[in-house]
């Protein structure tokens, strides 16, 4: 019985010299003047009161209004068809076919559509 052979492959692996930390948090400051500017303003904001009443009810209330559009009357201004409609004129040339001795004509029409 023969022995099966072996193939080797060769690989080559680098890693990176600095790798990327996936967990950098963007809201991180090491300024301790900045830091202590957050926390006056958080300690602040313990002491304002939102009232429930107000915000749940007048929230909607106020979109509501600017997007309302009060319904027209029922009286509407309606076109007259002898008045309102303007006249059309056409102007229509004939004899441009035909022998030498065709002679030209212009038709004016006025049409009330």
């Amino acid at each position: 019985m023969a022995e099966p052979t072996r193939r080797g492959v060769e690989i080559e692996i680098q890693t990176d010299t600095h790798p990327v930390e996936k967990h950098i948090d963007p809201k991180y400051n090491w300024n301790e003047w900045q830091i202590r500017q957050e926390a006056v303003r958080l300690a602040d904001l313990k002491t304002k009161k939102t009232h429930s009443a107000q915000t749940v009810d007048s929230n909607f209330r106020r979109e509501s209004e600017t997007q309302h559009y009060a319904p027209k009357d029922a009286a509407v201004q309606r076109g007259i068809a002898a008045s309102t409609n303007v006249e059309t004129q056409k102007r229509y040339i004939t004899g441009m076919r035909g022998g030498p001795d065709a002679k030209l004509t212009v038709h004016n029409i006025t049409l009330d559509l």
